[in-house]
């Protein structure tokens, strides 16, 4: 292996955010109430506007998932990636991941997304880690803890340092695909840089430092497999 391909999913590897997209089915099922549909809408603002105070959300975002059954919970979560974020994923994200697998990289998802979700991706092209939220179960039920440090902004940065470190790999060595303003601390780091869709931010940080930036657009739902 020569490097470590590290991609952001939400508005990155997918065409939006995943907690958005499995949302109406958690509300359905009676997991999220319409107040939680609101905090989801309102972190969603305040992610793009750069000022998301993640670590409350998070733990606020757990508590509708405390109790429930961790098979009623990944079914749910299952439904949720095949009807809508599969569809939502971008074919030029997947031929990039393949791309850098046939040079011999690993291919790692960085993302503050449920682990319990993207674990779902290997469905759709082979990874070779997962670095993702995951609340933890315990006796079978979900509860009010979860892995820390929440890869979120400059933990990001934190925790790709200890994966490529345990990998015997620097991070001069690494590419990391992003589309948020929040992954700039990894970003600044990494060998290949690479914004994809940025936020208005990103995309002029992106220019004036020189790094790439790439506009995906063709999902799985709208182009011929």
């Amino acid at each position: 292996m020569t490097g470590i391909a590290f991609f952001d999913v939400d508005h990155t590897l997918v065409h939006g955010s995943t907690a958005f997209l499995c949302a109406g089915i958690l509300r359905r099922e009676g997991v999220l109430t319409r107040l939680d549909m609101v905090r989801i809408a309102w972190a969603h603002l305040r992610h793009h506007l750069g000022v998301l105070d993640f670590e409350r959300v998070y733990a606020m975002g757990v508590k509708p998932f405390v109790g429930t059954s961790f098979e009623r919970g990944r079914s749910l979560l299952d439904e949720g990636f095949r009807d809508h974020v599969r569809p939502n994923i971008y074919r030029e994200g997947i031929d990039r991941m393949e791309a850098h697998r046939r040079a011999g990289d690993r291919v790692v998802l960085l993302s503050a997304s449920s682990a319990w979700l993207l674990e779902r991706f290997s469905e759709v092209t082979p990874i070779d880690g997962l670095v993702a939220f995951r609340q933890h179960v315990k006796d079978g039920l979900f509860v009010n803890d979860w892995d820390r440090p929440i890869p979120y902004g400059a933990n990001k940065r934190i925790l790709a340092e200890a994966y490529a470190a345990r990998e015997g790999v620097a991070l001069a060595a690494c590419a990391f695909y992003s589309d948020s303003t929040s992954d700039q601390p990894l970003l600044e780091v990494v060998g290949r840089p690479v914004a994809v869709n940025p936020d208005p931010r990103l995309r002029w940080t992106a220019r004036r430092r020189g790094w790439p930036v790439e506009d995906w657009t063709r999902t799985l739902g709208n182009v011929r497999q």
